[in-house]
């Protein structure tokens, strides 16, 4: 887990690297914290670095080029100790698709490797007790690693018909990651998601430059039009806030009303939600305030869109109950003439963006 894992077993257990306890916690910390989002109704993913290692303990020559690389591990917990074998150069494939800087780059198609990678997945859901998975750097790998971890029989959790959540980190535009979610997602079980880095960068054009038109907010070309079954939203993460020319500067709560009320996975960052103060208890004018995504939401619909206004409605069916009374079905014909009974259309919502000015 993380950026550069050295010990994928390793949650605050060994003291090695210079320490025990992490800057996270421990073990026992972090089984109590999923616990508690699973009484809270929540689902923890864990963050699956498959294609790099990094901190090795010593240097060794690849016989495949000649060249001296930092690929000896001998992590304490006593599993996946790996040597120039396990990375690239490898016999076992010609071409590696991206490296991360120099760390070591894992070859998954090696059996040692490729048997590891599944046995981290199955240790992180049925012993730690993780729900699904985040996908490091997916473009440096290939899409079968993915699909073999995300149909995987999850043994402790099978007889509940378990399928972890996967999402898969592709930085890049639609095309690219449209073509690696096809590659993923045939003949899969347990389809992927990636997240829109596509709808991303049009939100920061929306929240940072003067005079966007917003009839491109009805373009396509963003996964949450081109695949929103598939489409993890977001407005910023942890990688595009280091770099001013990716994040989101200003109005940011314009693009967090976008993607809460439109198609997709929304993701509330939480440094958004906590260190920036966009959450705002109690108020309307909040992240999710006076609106619920976790309802049984119809397919929004553009009531307005012009250069300068933005309007979409998001219907949802539902039975509202007051006092004991349900509030009266609506009754449709049915090709016989008989009685439809159907649940009423409340328009619970309604996004309106408008431009104060423009040039």
């Amino acid at each position: 887990m993380g950026y550069d894992p050295y010990d994928s077993y390793d949650l605050a257990d060994f003291s090695q690297k210079g320490g025990t306890k992490t800057s996270f916690g421990n073990k026992g910390e972090l089984m109590n914290l999923i616990a508690s989002a699973h009484t809270a109704g929540m689902q923890v993913y864990a963050d699956m670095v498959t294609n790099h290692n990094s901190g090795g303990d010593a240097a060794e020559p690849n016989p495949i080029d000649g060249k001296t690389r930092w690929t000896i591990f001998t992590p304490a917990c006593g599993f996946f100790p790996r040597n120039w074998l396990c990375f690239h150069p490898s016999s076992y494939e010609s071409y590696d698709e991206m490296s991360f800087g120099d760390m070591p780059d894992l070859c998954q198609r090696d059996p040692t490797v490729y048997t590891q990678m599944i046995a981290i997945a199955q240790f992180l859901i049925e012993q730690v007790g993780f729900d699904g998975f985040r996908f490091d750097f997916v473009k440096g790998y290939g899409p079968w690693m993915v699909k073999a971890i995300a149909e995987v029989r999850y043994l402790n959790k099978a007889q509940q018909g378990f399928k972890p959540f996967c999402v898969g980190e592709c930085w890049d535009i639609d095309p690219t990651i449209s073509d690696w979610l096809s590659e993923v997602n045939t003949f899969m079980d347990n389809p992927v998601s990636a997240f829109d880095f596509p709808l991303h960068y049009r939100l920061k054009r929306l929240c940072d430059s003067y005079g966007f038109s917003l009839t491109d907010l009805a373009q396509g070309g963003v996964m949450n039009v081109e695949q929103p079954a598939h489409a993890v939203t977001f407005v910023d993460n942890h990688d595009t806030t280091r770099d001013p020319s990716n994040a989101i500067i200003n109005d940011k709560m314009l693009a967090y009303a976008f993607i809460l009320t439109h198609e997709g996975y929304p993701c509330v960052f939480w440094r958004d939600y906590f260190n920036y103060g966009l959450a705002r208890a109690g108020t309307a004018n909040a992240v999710g305030g006076g609106f619920d995504p976790h309802l049984p939401l119809q397919e929004p619909s553009i009531l307005r869109c012009s250069y300068g206004l933005f309007c979409v409605s998001r219907p949802v069916r539902v039975e509202l109950t007051g006092t004991g009374t349900i509030l009266p079905r609506s009754h449709a014909a049915n090709a016989d003439g008989s009685k439809r009974t159907e649940p009423p259309i409340l328009n619970l919502g309604i996004l309106l963006l408008a431009a104060s000015s423009y040039a």
